[in-house]
C-alpha cells in the first residue's frame, strides 16, 4: 500500500515500525482518519504515532515529515 520506510543517511531513525508506517502516509498526505483506516488503527493510536513521528524527527508539522521521508527515498 504504502512504500516502506527507509531513512536517509544522517536522517533519524523511528523506533517503531508503525511510526515508519504512519510517517508515509502522513508524507502521502493523509489525514489521520485516512490513516487509522488504512494502517487498521483507531485515530487516538495514529495521534500517538504522529507524535512519537515529530519526535524522533525533530519536526513540528507535517510538511516537514513528507519532506524527509521524499529525501528518504531511494532515486529512481
Amino acid at each position: 500500500m504504502y512504500p516502506a520506510f527507509s531513512p536517509a543517511p544522517g536522517v533519524t531513525v523511528v523506533d517503531e515500525a508503525g511510526d515508519g508506517q504512519v510517517a508515509v502516509a502522513v508524507s502521502g498526505g493523509l489525514t489521520n482518519p485516512e490513516i487509522g483506516r488504512a494502517l487498521r488503527l483507531g485515530v487516538a493510536g495514529v495521534k500517538t504515532h504522529v507524535g512519537s513521528v515529530f519526535a524522533e524527527l525533530e519536526v513540528t508539522n507535517r510538511v516537514r515529515v513528507a519532506r524527509l521521508v521524499h529525501d528518504a527515498e531511494p532515486a529512481g
